[in-house]
């Protein structure tokens, strides 16, 4: 399943039943993982959480523009972006989300 189309819904994603964050998926999953997508209001609350310390990766927010630094890539790579009943989502590639116990 392509995680750009069909049908979106709620879901609660964590890292490694770390912090959760409210999210969009279609159901796509890579690798069994979740891929979720984030409004902007939610990318920052996950900035914070990574600067707590949680994760290695940095993101940074340009205006409505988000990039995300990958350490193992040694390279900055721009989130893609989603149009939904008129919100913008992103998307962090390669991070394993999960469902949130809640």
């Amino acid at each position: 399943m392509n995680h750009r189309t069909g049908t979106y819904d709620n879901v609660s994603v964590c890292i490694e039943d770390g912090q959760a964050f409210n999210a969009i998926t279609n159901g796509a999953r890579w690798n069994g993982w979740q891929m979720p997508w984030f409004t902007l209001e939610q990318i920052r609350q996950i900035q914070e959480w990574i600067e707590d310390g949680v994760n290695a990766n940095d993101i940074v927010i340009d205006g409505d523009t988000v990039s995300v630094f990958y350490h193992s890539l040694d390279e900055r790579i721009t989130c893609d972006t989603m149009d939904y009943e008129g919100t913008t989502y992103y998307f962090i590639d390669g991070w394993c989300w999960q469902k949130a116990v809640a």
